[in-house]
């Protein structure tokens, strides 16, 4: 079973992979901050645990109260030092420190703070007020007052399952464990996991937990980013997926839109297809048929490939007649008496094979010049037609 992650560094995730089995479980979070934004706390108060809040900043502690009315809020802050402190907030950032070179950093970088007095109790102090809860993790975020905090747990005997300490100077990705480490292997912790910010250390005593901090978050955990962390990897992962979702809900709409196309494309089809049978089954269809095939065929004959087939017919029936001399003078005999169809005849066979139905006298000489073809029908057609002038004196 998952959980819903609100973490800034997803220690909210390694620390549910580690106790998920314990039901209604215990923590108490030093340097709370937030009750949402990167709670570490969060999820595991939404499957049924309870715990403790330290946070000395007035502006967290009321939202923490406000937000977990069934959870106890320590307006304090945690050291060595007895009676209260100056706590400077860092506006804007959700960061405090009771470190004055600290706040003086942060308004280097162009942010403004502001003072507090709070009150200053021990790790002991508070172990001890809650020694009837078995703690199954204490985080410390204090901002670079994790040495003091840990030294001021002295010889109480709580011993919290799995410690969650900030591990890199404020701000910076530089490590400052070796200050105060030895503290937390003296008192029986084994170092478990760094993810970058945190160290995790689990007690001997619970020693088979070790194996939950074997890797880093992942797809196995089955985690779901809450969009309420402020680590950037979570904000690009939740934008991907608002572009992604983004996308989705306008390819669906494009294609709702395009079937709404097509449906009204086929209701046009059925319309037109309608009509044509309706306009198939008419009398005036029926009665219109024989005009309409005079119409194709006339067509038809005028294509261009009709005209071929007669000029290749007419072209070949001139041909058998010439190789016949009784037909060739019948053919002549009939085509001076009929001008115009010896025109047509000329023109159909484009010159060439009508010349042969021509007299003499209307055949240009550069016609009968093309080929040697030309010439043989030429002389041909010239001995045909005087044979038959003789035949007519």
């Amino acid at each position: 079973m998952g959980i819903l992650s609100y973490a800034q560094n997803f220690e909210d995730v390694m620390l549910w992979r580690a106790l998920r089995h314990i039901e209604n479980g215990f923590y108490i979070d030093i340097g709370a901050n937030d009750p949402v934004v990167d709670s570490v706390s969060l999820a595991f108060y939404e499957h049924g645990w309870r715990g403790v809040h330290v946070e000395p900043t007035p502006q967290y502690s009321d939202k923490l109260r406000s937000s977990r009315p069934d959870e106890h809020v320590e307006q304090v802050a945690i050291g060595m030092q007895s009676g209260s402190i100056i706590f400077y907030e860092i506006e804007g950032t959700g960061l405090s420190t009771v470190k004055r070179e600290v706040a003086e950093q942060h308004r280097k970088d162009g942010f403004s703070f502001t003072e507090t007095r709070v009150d200053v109790i021990p790790l002991s102090a508070l172990l001890e007020q809650y020694d009837e809860h078995e703690i199954h993790w204490l985080k410390i975020d204090v901002e670079g007052l994790e040495k003091e905090v840990l030294e001021s747990w002295a010889d109480a005997p709580a011993r919290p399952w799995i410690l969650v300490i900030e591990s890199t100077r404020p701000s910076l990705a530089e490590v400052n464990f070796q200050d105060w480490e030895d503290i937390v292997l003296k008192k029986g912790y084994i170092f478990a996991y760094f993810d970058g910010l945190n160290r995790f250390y689990v007690h001997e005593s619970h020693e088979n937990l070790l194996e939950a901090f074997g890797a880093p978050p992942n797809v196995f955990d089955q985690a779901v980013l809450s969009g309420t962390a402020s680590n950037f990897l979570c904000k690009n992962v939740l934008g991907m997926r608002k572009q992604i979702e983004s996308r989705a809900i306008k390819a669906e709409a494009a294609v709702i839109k395009a079937e709404a196309r097509a449906k009204e494309l086929e209701n046009r089809i059925a319309e037109k297809e309608a009509y044509v049978q309706t306009l198939l089954g008419s009398t005036s269809w029926k009665i219109t048929a024989p005009l309409r095939y005079t119409g194709e065929q006339i067509k038809r004959f005028k294509s261009k490939s009709i005209r071929n087939r007669i000029k290749i017919f007419v072209g070949k029936t001139a041909h058998y007649i010439l190789r016949r001399p009784r037909l060739k003078r019948m053919a002549l005999y009939i085509l001076n008496r009929c001008p115009g169809l010896k025109a047509r005849i000329s023109r159909l066979t484009a010159g060439t094979i009508g010349m042969m139905l021509v007299p003499a006298q209307y055949v240009p000489t550069k016609l009968i010049q093309l080929t040697p073809r030309a010439r043989h029908i030429y002389r041909d057609l010239k001995i045909a037609m005087e044979q038959n002038n003789k035949g007519n004196d």
